[in-house]
């Protein structure tokens, strides 16, 4: 037996062949997959934008989509095995190193497995196996008999496989889980055999990975994705789990073909969801960067409330923020920039400082906060938090995000030795604006930091954890700033909801975001080259009316990705 769940671990092992000078950011660089910066010049937009379905356009001649293969990021493999075997209670997220490695962690450039984390892989399955025997026998009551008979058996697999690997599997595939089942049973009984055949499908590449392939055409001109990988590409990426079965009913029957037909699943889907949008709550965090707001550690001298429970809740106020936003009637770009609702604990509130915390409860659903400055996601403690030091502030970084990922402007990246600067070692008072202003300001620092540090000073209100601030070591705190928005806006801006009310309502933002979309839902990485026409006629809509859910559908529902190119 033990030989047999090994040619399904080698099997997995085997599809690894598929597919500057500035201080304060290196540090959120590495380890989150920024892109890497070029070599030279000032910043440059990574590509043009993005937009939705259509009619015959100047695009059609472009070449479409590759065929890819992807892995399950960390919460995919976790919420496919809850969604298979409800019940079984949370399952770890593997591959959290792997989805760092690029800009999302829906890439199918992202390599998850290698000789460090297989064995993880390896153990999980062992565990999840073992756990799910008695819910197995309990839904298929056959396997009661003893022993069950081979029908028993075949049907089963056939299902369980089918769940698991969204895809009907192979006959000779079904047929070697078959014997491995019986196998098992002769040599022990039925609780081990179930064990074993669990274990094996979820070490094998067809768990661990979903492709988009497509049916190749017989003229050759290209791949229309199959029911089935539409139902898998559409669960996932606006659920993160695996289709429903009201979806793999829609795939068997052959019924996901045309944009009418996916566009009512997509939107079934996000319904049904209200405002757990696990999907786009899993986007916005990695766009945002909060995906690494858990790892992040603070001063215990300085910040004695930020404990690892109030983390966690900051973390679940935020995507619980997001989830409420784009579940509502209204899921736009400019609320989730610019608005004042947030939901919000007696944790979050306690750190914060705010009056009478025991008042607020995240279940109580969105409320409008009142504090100066406190508008929209980027002011949200996960977001002021992970864009810090322990004890200090980052302008640099708040800036760089904003620059980077809200511009779609690339920076040169920073040398390795850059260190952030110490504002004691001066010997006397000052801001921490005052002290990177003065050492930025020479000639190799500010030819990078110009495209950077002014979107961060209007920040530099919250603290280290996101809490409201007046002045910075007794010293008044400097919020102006002269910001540019290319081909937009030029000029001076008071304080950060100046600055968050130019970027809401700012074409070239939505562009970035939707090209940020696009990547998520297509799997691209950092560039879109060779993709620019195509982002520029699926963004129109977006930059119109900012609805980041008809967003997601519109291109799940596009020819561009529903139709890919068969390379020669």
């Amino acid at each position: 037996m033990n030989r047999r769940i090994s040619s399904f671990v080698t099997a997995t092992t085997l599809s690894l062949g598929l597919p500057g000078c500035y201080t304060g950011v290196s540090d959120f660089l590495a380890g989150d997959g920024d892109a890497p910066g070029s070599t030279s010049g000032g910043p440059e937009r990574t590509s043009d934008a993005d937009d939705g379905p259509g009619e015959p356009s100047e695009c059609d001649g472009v070449s479409r989509l590759p065929r890819v293969i992807r892995g399950l990021n960390g919460q995919q493999y976790a919420r496919t095995i809850e969604a298979v075997f409800p019940g079984i209670g949370p399952v770890e997220a593997l591959f959290r190193d792997a989805d760092r490695s690029a800009e999302f962690s829906t890439s199918s450039q992202i390599r998850r497995l290698d000789f460090k984390n297989t064995g993880d892989v390896i153990k999980a399955a062992e565990a999840v196996s073992g756990e799910v025997v008695g819910s197995v026998k309990q839904r298929f009551t056959c396997l009661e008999s003893a022993p069950p008979d081979h029908d028993c058996i075949s049907s089963t697999i056939e299902t369980l496989s089918g769940e698991l690997y969204r895809n009907p599997a192979p006959a000779d595939h079904r047929a070697g889980l078959v014997d491995l089942f019986e196998e098992a049973q002769a040599a022990a009984d039925t609780d081990r055999a179930i064990e074993l055949v669990v274990r094996a499908m979820l070490t094998s590449p067809r768990f661990l990975f979903r492709q988009e392939l497509g049916q190749p055409r017989d003229d050759g001109t290209g791949s229309d994705l199959t029911a089935h990988e539409v139902a898998s590409a559409l669960a996932y990426t606006l659920t993160d789990a695996p289709p429903d079965a009201e979806l793999r009913a829609a795939a068997e029957a052959d019924a996901l073909h045309t944009p009418a037909q996916i566009e009512a699943h997509a939107r079934r889907l996000l319904a049904a969801q209200g405002v757990d949008q696990a999907g786009m709550i899993a986007f916005v965090r990695e766009l945002t960067g909060v995906r690494n707001y858990a790892q992040v550690f603070k001063d215990e001298a300085q910040f004695p409330e930020f404990d690892a429970a109030t983390q966690q809740a900051v973390l679940a106020d935020f995507e619980a923020t997001v989830g409420a936003l784009l579940g509502s009637d209204d899921p736009t770009l400019d609320r989730l920039l610019n608005g004042s609702e947030f939901i919000v604990s007696p944790a979050s509130a306690r750190l914060l400082g705010w009056d009478d915390p025991d008042q607020y409860a995240a279940e109580a659903g969105l409320i409008e906060v009142d504090e100066l400055g406190r508008r929209g996601l980027l002011t949200h403690p996960a977001m002021m938090g992970t864009y810090s030091h322990e004890a200090e502030t980052n302008p640099v970084a708040r800036g760089h995000f904003v620059s980077s990922k809200l511009l779609c402007q690339v920076v040169p990246a920073p040398p390795p030795d850059v260190t952030f600067p110490d504002r004691d070692e001066v010997g006397v008072n000052e801001t921490l604006r005052q002290t990177l202003e003065r050492v930025h300001s020479v000639n190799a620092c500010a030819s990078c930091h110009q495209y950077m540090d002014p979107y961060g000073w209007p920040f530099e209100v919250f603290d280290a954890v996101g809490r409201r601030r007046d002045d910075d070591r007794g010293l008044p705190i400097d919020d102006t700033s002269t910001i540019i928005v290319p081909d937009e806006f030029e000029g001076e801006v008071n304080d950060v909801t100046e600055m968050l009310d130019i970027l809401a309502a700012s074409t070239l933002v939505h562009e970035c975001v939707g090209d940020g979309a696009f990547k998520y839902v297509a799997g691209v990485g950092y560039e879109l080259e060779g993709y620019a026409c195509i982002t520029d006629e699926l963004t129109a809509p977006f930059v119109s009316d900012g609805d980041v859910a008809s967003q997601f559908v519109r291109l799940l529902t596009s020819p561009w990705f529903l139709e890919r190119r068969v390379e020669q």
